[in-house]
């Protein structure tokens, strides 16, 4: 058995767009779908959304042929155009990998939005999981990003 991993990291992006479209692009899960994927060879694919408080979301993720992960999201507080806060347990099948606790800040800055996104991650699987989320979740957002200049 593996001993628990603890981590917290932070992330701060400045997109050129208002914190209302930045919002958005989270809140709706079609284009979620699109950016919130860390490269062009893996996907995400929802079968529940519900983006509200007390909403939960659940997806699967992993390289293109093979949805290996599983992910649960529930929404913990939504304050639209100014933050989310959600807890997230990833799973492979029957193993628990990680659980964690995430808030995104939308604050509007001359000429856009300052994000500011902190996790807290607890794996159950070593480092490297903790590892993988930070690099995931920065290409995701570098995405979301592109994403926000193509609009």
């Amino acid at each position: 058995m593996n001993a628990l991993v603890h981590g917290t990291f932070t992330i701060e992006r400045a997109f050129e767009a208002a914190p209302e479209a930045v919002f958005a692009a989270y809140a709706d899960v079609v284009q979620r779908s699109e950016w919130g994927v860390p490269s062009q060879d893996e996907r995400i694919v929802y079968s529940e959304a519900c983006f509200e408080v007390g909403g939960l979301d659940v997806y699967r993720c992993g390289p293109k042929e093979d949805l290996r992960y599983e992910g649960r999201v529930q929404y913990q507080d939504i304050a639209p155009n100014q933050r989310i806060v959600y807890s997230e347990r990833v799973a492979a099948g029957s193993t628990v990998l990680s659980a964690a606790l995430i808030s995104m800040e939308f604050a509007p800055k001359p000429g856009g939005t300052r994000l500011l996104l902190t996790a807290q991650l607890v794996s159950f699987v070593g480092d490297g999981m903790l590892q993988n989320a930070k690099r995931g979740t920065e290409a995701a957002l570098d995405n979301l990003g592109r994403s926000l200049q193509r609009s």
